[in-house]
């Protein structure tokens, strides 16, 4: 599971900084965004913060990457800034309920995170 990056860490102030990718136009969002952010707010190892993307430059987008040690998103575009993450980092990919999208899952993400592309140095 993702833990900080020494278990021995917690409960001194050690947190996993997560980033949560919110979209302006929810339709292809997460409807409750809210309540996943109050719910990984409540962990004590957790530092989360949302991002709407599209409100920020690409060097922007960059800076939000490099600390970012646990990227949390709907499935798109934003989730290719994985390979801006530091090394070891980790990401959960949330899938609209459809019979498309299950019937042939999407593999995009995993392939890019095996590709051996690390943070940019």
């Amino acid at each position: 599971g993702i833990r900080p990056k020494n278990p021995m860490d917690l409960g001194t102030g050690s947190t996993v900084q997560v980033t949560m990718l919110k979209r302006k136009n929810n339709d292809r969002g997460v409807k409750n965004i809210g309540e996943v952010m109050a719910a990984l707010n409540q962990t004590s190892w957790m530092d989360v913060q949302g991002v709407v993307f599209e409100d920020h430059s690409f060097r922007d987008q960059l800076e939000f990457m490099k600390d970012t040690e646990l990227l949390i998103g709907p499935h798109g575009a934003g989730l290719s800034h994985i390979v801006f993450m530091p090394l070891g980092g980790a990401v959960i990919e949330m899938l609209a309920n459809t019979t498309s999208i299950w019937e042939e899952p999407t593999k995009c993400y995993h392939d890019l995170a095996s590709s051996g592309l690390g943070r940019i140095v």
